[in-house]
């Protein structure tokens, strides 16, 4: 089966409504409804949000991820926050993680963008080996949330 990675655009609205669809089954999530999609349109027109898909030859989605540009003010140049990844359950274990991690190292790289970084929860074992095979280093950080 051949897969490519590809950024999407705002042209590919029923793409990205796929991808989340697999982060609600991949992250357990429950059953949500999604934002209108004149508001995901402007989403995927953002050029600071990324999102790359992993489709088969035949255009269905297996996989994404979706990620943040975050413009440095100490130098000109940003980094890359990937804030989900995940992979259709049925098509895990084939590659197309690192696929889509390397679909974003490329964009990083045309951007000249140096670095992108993740966080993963301390008991999530699965994303932590992940991203250890895949050459993500760790940082032992606390993450802070605040309600409003």
């Amino acid at each position: 089966m051949s897969v490519s990675i590809s950024r999407l655009t705002a042209a590919d609205l029923p793409a990205f409504i796929s991808i989340l669809h697999i982060y609600e089954e991949v992250f357990e999530m429950e059953a949500f409804s999604l934002p209108a999609e004149n508001y995901l349109v402007r989403l995927l027109s953002n050029k600071d949000f990324i999102v790359m898909a992993a489709k088969d030859e035949n255009g269905k989605v297996l996989g994404g991820l979706t990620a943040y540009v975050l413009p440095s003010y100490f130098e000109e140049t940003a980094e890359v926050y990937l804030y989900d990844l995940a992979v259709d359950p049925a098509e895990q274990r084939r590659g197309l993680g690192s696929m889509l991690l390397n679909g974003l190292k490329d964009y990083c790289r045309q951007e000249n963008i140096g670095e992108f970084f993740v966080q993963a929860m301390e008991g999530d074992t699965e994303a932590m080996r992940f991203y250890n095979a895949t050459g993500g280093k760790p940082m032992r950080v606390i993450h802070y949330d605040y309600q409003v």
